[in-house]
């Protein structure tokens, strides 16, 4: 949504000169006639053009992976399911070229967790699909934009309903075919690295392997060192 008409027109003709991606005007110069572009889509990873206004040209600079080639990655199909309390959640399943059917899965949850998975490109679940695992991302409850209510689902429910989320995401992933029962593996950094922890120790049948990112604190613990979930 955009207040200015001229920044609305400025996004139009960006769209149209580079259709099919998502196009973000990060910085513009101070009269308003030169802009830095980022722009990607699902199979291609992110460019930086300088558009020039006055030249009516974009310019490439930047290429983030240039020995990526675009129809050599593999395209996330959109996917949604019902959580076990009849929750509605959306998500991407990205497939390895020439999978077998089931296989290995990588079940890969945002940080956050007030952000989303989007369809864009992604350079873990590229890496990952390229070492033959499916990437199964789902927006759990506490995701941002489906609305407040959606959001506000999440609040206080760390380890709880959010973590569900992910089992019952990869339960559907087992019911269609797509992930191996006992090769599944739940991936993630920020919150999630210490939800994996929780989601291995919950959910073993579903969740039998896990993996972090990054390092990250772990969530506040009671004085009985029980960690505490309830108050995040």
């Amino acid at each position: 949504m955009y207040w200015n008409p001229k920044a609305k027109a400025l996004q139009t003709r960006v769209d149209l000169a580079l259709p099919g991606r998502i196009n973000d005007i990060q910085d513009s110069s101070r009269n308003g006639r030169r802009h830095i572009v980022v722009s990607s889509h699902t199979t291609q990873p992110p460019q930086w053009y300088l558009y020039d206004e006055d030249l009516n040209r974009l310019i490439l600079m930047v290429d983030a992976y240039p020995k990526l080639v675009p129809n050599e990655l593999v395209k996330p199909m959109p996917v949604t399911l019902t959580a076990r309390d009849g929750t509605v959640l959306h998500g991407y399943v990205t497939r390895p070229a020439q999978a077998r059917q089931p296989g290995p899965l990588i079940v890969l949850p945002h940080g956050g967790p007030a952000s989303r998975d989007v369809l864009d490109f992604d350079y873990w679940t590229q890496f990952l699909a390229s070492r033959g695992w499916a990437v199964l991302r789902v927006n759990f409850r506490g995701s941002s934009g489906y609305g407040w209510e959606f959001l506000q689902a999440g609040f206080k429910r760390w380890g709880l309903e959010m973590q569900d989320d992910l089992t019952d995401a990869s339960q559907y992933a087992i019911e269609q075919g797509i992930a191996d029962p006992e090769r599944i593996c739940i991936v993630g950094g920020e919150l999630w690295r210490v939800c994996g922890i929780d989601g291995h120790r919950q959910d073993t049948g579903a969740l039998s392997l896990r993996g972090e990112l990054c390092g990250s604190i772990g969530p506040p613990r009671a004085a009985d060192g029980q960690t505490a979930v309830s108050g995040v």
